[in-house]
């Protein structure tokens, strides 16, 4: 038996997008939080301002999504991501490298398969 589109709608729309922050700039999390947050589809259910808690937090709340800037302290991005890779290894990672500061070998890594997907910010 096949779902109506009505009813092939409302059930995408009851699936939630959960979200993990992770970036050492407090204000950045707050936006990107705000940004979020109007989409009734996309809950964020964490932050995280260093590598080591995003390996924490991920591990515990288990986010369909995490968005995480590649320099942070304790424990940068790709290291990080790594170790989430590790833990949950079909969820989806967004890796954002900032643009404040260029970092060549940093760069070649972001790309290697398994480690993370790229978007270049704007610093």
């Amino acid at each position: 038996m096949s779902l109506s589109a009505e009813a092939q709608k409302e059930s995408m729309s009851s699936e939630r997008i959960s979200i993990l922050l992770v970036d050492d700039m407090p204000l950045v999390r707050q936006g990107l939080r705000s940004l979020l947050e109007p989409h009734p589809h996309l809950t964020v259910v964490g932050e995280a301002s260093d590598g080591l808690a995003a390996v924490e937090l991920a591990h515990t709340l288990r986010p369909d999504v995490i968005v995480m800037d590649v320099h942070i302290s304790r424990l940068d991005g790709v290291e990080a991501t790594r170790r989430i890779k590790a833990i949950l290894p079909h969820h989806c990672h967004r890796l954002v490298r900032s643009a404040r500061s260029s970092r060549p070998r940093r760069d070649v890594e972001c790309r290697r398969p398994g480690v993370c997907r790229q978007r270049h910010g704007d610093g």
